[in-house]
C-alpha cells in the first residue's frame, strides 16, 4: 500500500466533509504540496484526487454554475491539466478559487469510522477507513488504488 497518498487522502477527505478546500490546499503535504520539489507530482496526484472522489461520489464542486461551466469530473479534471494552456481562459485562477466539498455519503463514511473531528486530521493511518474507501474506488472502477 502507498501509505503517503493513504494518509493524504484520509486527511484531505476528512477535512472535506468539515470544510470547503481548493486544489491548491490539497494533499498539501504530499510531495511538499504545490511548493514542493516535485510540484508536477503533487499537481497530478491533486487531479486525480478531484477526479477519483467526484466519480465516486464523495466531493463536489460548490456553486457549479459560477464556476467555468464545470459541472462533470471530467470537466474539471480537464480544466486542472490544462492549467497552463493558452486554450483554457483563466485556468491558473481556479487551483485557488473553486470550491470542493464532502457530500453527505462522504461525511456517512467519515462519521461511521469516528473520524468526523478536527483531531482527526493528526491521525495515523486508519486501515479500516481505507479499506472501505478502497471498496468505494473499486465499486466505481478504480482498482487497487492505493497500490
Amino acid at each position: 500500500m502507498n501509505e503517503l497518498l493513504a494518509i493524504e487522502y484520509q486527511r484531505q477527505l476528512i477535512y472535506a466533509v468539515l470544510d470547503d478546500f481548493t486544489p491548491n490546499n490539497s494533499l498539501s503535504e504530499y510531495y511538499g504540496g504545490q511548493y514542493g520539489a516535485n510540484f508536477h507530482i503533487w499537481k497530478q496526484s491533486v487531479i486525480n484526487f478531484i477526479f477519483t472522489n467526484i466519480s465516486c461520489g464523495l466531493i463536489d464542486i460548490l456553486n457549479k454554475k459560477e464556476n467555468y461551466g464545470l459541472n462533470t469530473a471530467e470537466s474539471i479534471r480537464q480544466h486542472l491539466t490544462l492549467i497552463n494552456s493558452e486554450k483554457t481562459p483563466n485556468a491558473d485562477i481556479i487551483w485557488d478559487t473553486i470550491y470542493f466539498y464532502g457530500t453527505e455519503k462522504l461525511e456517512n463514511l467519515i462519521k461511521a469510522h469516528e473520524l468526523y473531528e478536527w483531531e482527526c486530521l493528526s491521525f495515523n493511518l486508519k486501515n479500516k477507513f481505507i479499506c472501505h474507501l478502497n471498496d468505494i474506488y473499486i465499486e466505481n472502477g478504480f482498482n487497487n488504488f492505493f497500490k
